[in-house]
């Protein structure tokens, strides 16, 4: 839990003009204030979604909004021989702890449930990708983006983006790409060698918990990441006591569908450095995905 940092930080401490101006540099995004018909999407599903982020407790294990938590809080982390710096949680006595981010959008495409195939130059195996493109409220993203240059101390940061339909600019969270994954039958009469590497534990799964979600930095196209239906909890006549909380994820209904061209949902992931030729690139290694509610056509 979060009573174990090293240091006093102020996780909602409103943000300091200064750090808002690192925002100049921002990726231009098709947001909220966009030709998007948002009065077909229920406005309350909108203010209560975000309403959750916003005031995001501290009961919430190792959850930022980073349009809304102080940079003080969070480190710069490496793990597992990679040089690539993870936003991290500081504890006391061990290793920091990932940090999951969210950000709350419309969506413009979707490829989770049904991964989308791409070949790599020179190689005649096609590889996989899980991926939402997806439009962050203006505001909320320019808070998102001078975070992200206050903590890793840039003024400008390469986001990934991709054009939808020709129309709309988007934030691309994904997986690693993969090949796909083949269930081989053990056949005693092949003489396989054996490995002489140490028994594995038991693999961690990124829709089993939040503990096992933040386990790695990028989940490949391979594992298992959940869109989950939580459209019960922002609805207008729902009830008092229902109230949503991202512990209750592991709970919710699974999604047999990914979310359509205007549904808004909540984006898990990463944030981690990588080195670009003209600079510093931020890579959002997607966790997992909330459906808020449905675009009314």
């Amino acid at each position: 839990m979060r009573g174990d940092h090293k240091r006093e930080c102020h996780p909602h401490r409103p943000v300091h003009q200064r750090f808002l101006e690192r925002t100049r540099h921002q990726p231009k995004v098709s947001t909220f204030t966009s030709s998007l018909p948002e009065a077909r999407t229920p406005a309350h599903a909108i203010y209560r979604a975000f309403y959750n982020l916003v005031t995001l407790t501290e009961e919430e294990p190792f959850m930022i909004n980073p349009a809304r938590y102080d940079p003080a809080c969070v480190e710069l982390a490496t793990y597992r021989n990679s040089s690539n710096k993870v936003i991290s949680l500081p504890t006391l006595g061990k290793q920091n702890e990932r940090a999951i981010c969210m950000s709350i959008g419309f969506t413009y495409s979707c490829d989770i449930i049904h991964p989308k195939s791409f070949s790599k130059p020179g190689s005649s195996t096609p590889n996989y990708v899980k991926s939402i493109l997806f439009g962050p409220m203006l505001t909320e993203w320019e808070r998102t983006v001078g975070f992200f240059g206050t903590v890793f101390g840039v003024d400008k940061i390469s986001v990934g983006t991709f054009t939808a339909g020709g129309r709309y600019v988007g934030v691309n969270v994904r997986t690693f790409p993969s090949e796909p994954a083949s269930d081989l039958p053990d056949l005693p009469f092949i003489q396989a060698t054996p490995t002489k590497r140490a028994p594995k534990k038991n693999p961690s799964t990124p829709s089993h918990s939040l503990l096992e979600m933040r386990d790695k930095m990028t989940w490949s196209a391979n594992d298992d990441i959940a869109i989950w239906d939580a459209t019960q909890y922002f609805k207008k006549s729902k009830a008092p006591s229902k109230q949503f909380t991202f512990d209750l994820l592991p709970t919710l209904p699974r999604m047999t569908a990914d979310p359509t061209f205007g549904d808004i949902v909540i984006v898990l992931y990463s944030a981690s450095s990588y080195n670009r030729d003209n600079g510093m690139g931020l890579s959002l290694n997607l966790y997992g995905v909330v459906l808020v509610s449905r675009y009314q056509k």
